[in-house]
Formats: C-alpha cells, structure tokens, sequence
C-alpha cells in the first residue's frame, strides 16, 4: 500500500510538471504573439485612424483577448456608454453586382466620435481579413494611448464591425430598433460582433456565413439589435436579420441589395421604405442596375452620408481591398489590400 501512495504522488507530481510546463509554453508564445501584434500597431491619421496586424492564432493568445474583451467592452471610461441610439442609428450598406469585374460593396458607420483601427488578421486555422473597428468601445480617444490602453487592442478580433476576407466576401452590421434576440436553448451564445469574426474566417460564401449565424445564438444585449448584409464574388448577397427571436434571411432579387435602420422582412423593395437614406440608394442603383465602380461606390456613400458619418468604407470584393474615408472628408482616400501570399 505505501507503495501504491508513493508511485501515485510521483504520477501526480510529474502530471503537475507537465502541466506547468505546458502553461509556461502557452504564456512564452502568448507574449510573444501580444509582443508581435503591439508592434506593428501604427496610427496613420489624426482622427485618429490606426492599422494593426494580429499576429498568431487566436486560440494561442485568445484567453488573454477573451479576457481584454470581457473586462474592457462594458467599462465605465468607456465612450460608448454615453451615445445618443437616436442621432446614431444611420449606417447605409449596400452590395452591387452589375459589373462582374468590379463588384463593389459601400457602408457609412454612422454613430459618435469613433477612432477606428483597421485591423489585418491571418489565422492559420481561418482566411487572411481586413476589418475595422470602432476603439471607442475600448476607450479609446483623439489622444495617444498608453501601454495600458493598447493592451485592449488584443480584444479587437473579436470586435470587428464590418471587413473583407481574402474570398472576397464582405460582411458589416447596422443597428435595427425593431430587431430582436434570437434564443434557442440548444445553441451556444455568441456576440453580435464576435460573429462576423467567425464569418471572416470561415466563410467563403453567403450560404457558409448564414450557416455560421444559424449554429449560434446571436447575443445583442448591451447593444442594439442589428442585421448584416453579407455578399460575396459569385454576386450574391443576403441581409439576416433577427424577428421574433428567430434567423430570417432576405436574399438579392437584383444585382444590388440595400440595408439601412429597419428590418427589411416582408418589404417591397420597390415601394418608399420612409427611409431617405435607404431609398436614395436604391433609386441611384437601380438607375445604375447594379454597375457601379469604386469611384461611384464612395460618391453614394458621399450622398448618403450624415452629421455622425465617422467612416465610409467602400470594398472591392475582386481586388480584396478597401478605400476608407474618415469623417466625410472624401477628398482623402486611405486605400488597403489583403496580402496576397499567406
């Protein structure tokens, strides 16, 4: 018997060994991928307006951004628990297809004061992204942020509102008052935008990107609900939306598709929505049928574009970049590629 004790001390003790080992591992390529990523986190316009490049797999680094995102989305410092829902529910997306060799896809952000980063990723379990988010959440604002403030940066895979893969499907978010949670017991909480993360680096078309949205409950909860228009290179494109607690998906009927603030669920879209945002764009693409390049793209947005506008991004889902213009100054266009060698 007091053999049996030692030998099972000793079996303990080297699975302790082993475990603590296999923690300082995690912790030395964790540092090392926060290190890489911190580093290439460079501000290239006073707006502010900054790119970063996330450096390894999120499942190494991804207990230390989890927890960024956790304890740095709901803070008290942070800019965006002081917006006006009223002023701010004003984004325009919209998808156009007409042109096979130039399919484009526009989107205003319209909300409060939001410095924006426009983050690369390149997971090696996912595909090559750009995507921009709003640092506000984080607590960010137009002055340099110190150390402390740039270690949030590590939650902004997780937090993006809108961006390009290396397929060329493109996925953003607007707010809709009149949208809903979707909870079904058997199905696994995700954030709103936490999910266009997934979407990013699993989806290579619309049909993959609802199936992503329909293994999960889509959580909105402390934020408004929202719906996502989602289009890729093959000339599809769908807006998903929840009502009524359940996933609704409203495919192209033509070779442009339009979301602003409202659910388009049992819409016309022929008929005048009440939203002139909304329905300029859908006149303008109409006349257009669909053919519009980039130039164009960002010419809309221009006219779409209100007070709140913080960034207007239009995207060339061929080329698989994107043109960023910042607080509707359009004469100043920041142009970005994904990389084309993984």
């Amino acid at each position: 018997m007091a053999v049996d004790k030692k030998e099972k001390k000793k079996k303990r003790s080297r699975r302790r060994r082993i475990l603590l080992l296999i923690v300082l591992i995690s912790f030395v390529f964790a540092t090392i991928d926060i290190s890489r990523s911190l580093s290439t986190f460079k501000k290239v316009d006073d707006y502010p307006l900054y790119t970063m490049h996330y450096r390894g797999g999120y499942r190494t680094t991804g207990f230390i951004w989890r927890q960024c995102f956790d304890w740095f989305f709901y803070d008290t410092d942070n800019n965006s628990t002081s917006l006006n829902p009223q002023t701010a529910w004003a984004c325009s997306l919209f998808s156009a297809f007409g042109d096979k060799e130039n399919m484009t896809y526009g989107r205003n952000f319209d909300w409060s004061f939001s410095p924006v980063l426009l983050l690369f990723t390149d997971p090696p379990n996912g595909y090559a992204s750009i995507s921009l988010v709003n640092l506000a959440y984080l607590g960010f604002d137009k002055d340099n942020p110190s150390l402390f403030r740039k270690l949030r940066l590590l939650a902004t895979p997780v937090m993006p509102f809108e961006g390009i893969n290396e397929h060329g499907l493109v996925v953003a978010m607007a707010a809709v008052p009149d949208g809903s949670d979707n909870v079904i017991t058997d199905k696994k909480n995700i954030q709103s935008l936490h999910v266009i993360r997934l979407i990013l680096d699993h989806a290579r078309t619309t049909e993959q990107a609802v199936d992503i949205l329909k293994n999960y409950n889509v959580v909105f909860n402390p934020g408004p609900p929202l719906h996502y228009l989602i289009a890729d290179v093959s000339g599809c494109s769908v807006v998903a939306e929840f009502c009524e607690g359940e996933l609704q998906v409203i495919p192209n009927t033509y070779t442009w598709q339009v979301a602003t603030n409202f659910l388009l669920l049992d819409r016309d879209q022929n008929e005048p929505s009440g939203c002139i945002r909304y329905d300029n764009a859908q006149k303008f693409l109409r006349e257009k049928n669909g053919i519009v390049n980039t130039h164009q793209a960002m010419n809309l947005l221009k006219d779409l574009s209100v007070d709140v506008t913080q960034w207007s991004a239009v995207y060339n889902m061929g080329r698989r970049s994107v043109d960023v213009v910042l607080k509707r100054n359009y004469g100043k266009i920041y142009n970005f590629q994904i990389p084309c060698d993984k």
